[in-house]
């Protein structure tokens, strides 16, 4: 039974079965207490509670000891030392328990390459800024303490574990290791990484990079790191000298071809580009031409047009299972799609392009900049000069900082703040773009 009390003091509820009862107050639900000295009177089937209410307008949970749910689990916690002095990190990764051990490797290999780093464990974030309790709200907490308090503030965090909005696992097809926060649009809820970046919780900008890789084992983390140990090798010193722009036909939505061929201004002149458009090529062409890219590697592939989650534009341009037969024997690109949900990778039993080119063992892209939701084609188009601004005008080294740099400029002239809460970097943070 819930009750909740005005401006009086003494609260009374009732009738119960039992006079074995328990009274917790829910004000704040991550806080909620035990009542004690409670005043039961009444016979069975009739019993009554009284007690003395905290302050006005609180709120008590009151049932019978019968009534009372028992946990699922109980588990003891080790202790969690994330909240102890700390030197910090530049590269965070937070994994839970059963993904550690590839988790490892990642943070191993961005050390190696100089960073410093820091593994986090999910159940001891949740230990230490949750109560115990899974939440998105913990480990944006733990960011933001890592970001306020740390002597080296963090840079990157990469969120390891797949992510669904089914965080109860109703539909029992699994894959929900890493909770997702589901931002509310005009258009539906979408999955927003950026929740946990947005660190000063004022104007929807994240202040460090953050990407997820949206694996469900150990084994397919360590084939994501093993691809990035065996091609971010071949990032050129420069920057991406080498682009591939994709463009959907012009209709109602937009003049695609014309959108793509305004970056070509951003460029600086050691640029090479390919420019593969429905316009101008049959679709048969473009899809060969596009594979053909693919496996020879490319730095950098844009795509703008309509998309679906498991593609680019509605002749099927680039789909998902497209992947599975274009290993690549060159570079390992970015990829960014300025596209509605190609990167909704929240949504339970089905891969969406953006985790099927990061999940591709030997092919497909090292990272993947893409809306989760409804995007709209002339604030996506001011998101994309801000990313290309971002790597060939400020110099941004990796995708996570672009991605940061390209919605911070985004902040300053777009006109919908849902816009910057649906792109996400799918893949890690600090792939190197240079």
């Amino acid at each position: 039974m819930t009750v909740r009390n005005g401006a009086e003091t003494t609260i009374t509820a009732g009738e119960f079965s039992s006079d074995r009862l328990l009274v917790l107050e829910v004000t704040e639900p991550q806080a909620a207490r035990f009542v004690s000295n409670l005043g039961i009177a009444g016979g069975p089937g009739s019993f009554k509670v009284s007690f003395v209410a905290s302050g006005p307008g609180r709120e008590y949970q009151v049932t019978t000891m019968a009534g009372a749910l028992e946990p699922a689990s109980v588990e003891l916690s080790a202790g969690s030392r994330l909240l102890e002095e700390n030197d910090g990190a530049e590269y965070v990764v937070i994994t839970p328990r059963v993904l550690r051990a590839g988790a490892d490797e990642l943070a191993a290999y961005r050390g190696l390459q100089g960073l410093s780093v820091l593994v986090a464990e999910l159940e001891d974030v949740y230990d230490a800024f949750g109560g115990g309790l899974a939440s998105p709200e913990a480990i944006r907490d733990f960011l933001i303490h890592a970001y306020e308090s740390w002597t080296v503030a963090p840079r990157f965090a990469a969120l390891i574990g797949a992510g669904t909005f089914d965080f109860a696992d109703v539909e029992d097809l699994g894959g929900n290791l890493l909770p997702v926060y589901m931002a509310a649009t005009p258009y539906g809820y979408f999955a927003w990484d950026g929740f946990y970046a947005d660190l000063a919780q004022a104007d929807l900008v994240p202040e460090i990079a953050v990407g997820r890789i949206p694996v469900t084992t150990v084994e397919s983390l360590q084939a994501y790191v093993n691809k990035l140990v065996s091609f971010e090798s071949l990032t050129p010193a420069s920057g991406p000298d080498d682009l591939v722009l994709l463009a959907d036909n012009a209709d109602a939505g937009g003049n695609y071809p014309l959108e793509s061929d305004s970056l070509l201004s951003r460029l600086p002149e050691w640029v090479s580009t390919e420019r593969i458009y429905l316009s101008e090529q049959y679709l048969g062409q473009a899809r060969a031409n596009l594979s053909r890219r693919l496996t020879e590697g490319a730095a950098w592939v844009n795509y703008v047009g309509h998309g679906s989650v498991e593609g680019f534009a509605a002749e099927g341009l680039l789909m998902a299972q497209d992947l599975a037969t274009m290993p690549t024997t060159g570079r390992l690109p970015v990829v960014s799609a300025m596209t509605c949900s190609v990167g909704r990778f929240e949504v339970p039993g089905l891969t969406s392009l953006a985790e099927a080119m990061i999940l591709s063992p030997d092919g497909g892209a090292g990272a993947v900049f893409s809306a989760s939701g409804q995007s709209i084609a002339f604030e996506a188009r001011l998101i994309n000069e801000g990313l290309f601004d971002a790597v060939f005008a400020n110099d941004s080294a990796t995708v996570g900082e672009a991605a940061v740099a390209a919605m911070t400029a985004y902040a300053e002239v777009g006109h919908f703040d849902f816009m910057k809460q649906i792109f996400n970097v799918v893949g890690d943070p600090a792939y190197r773009l240079r």
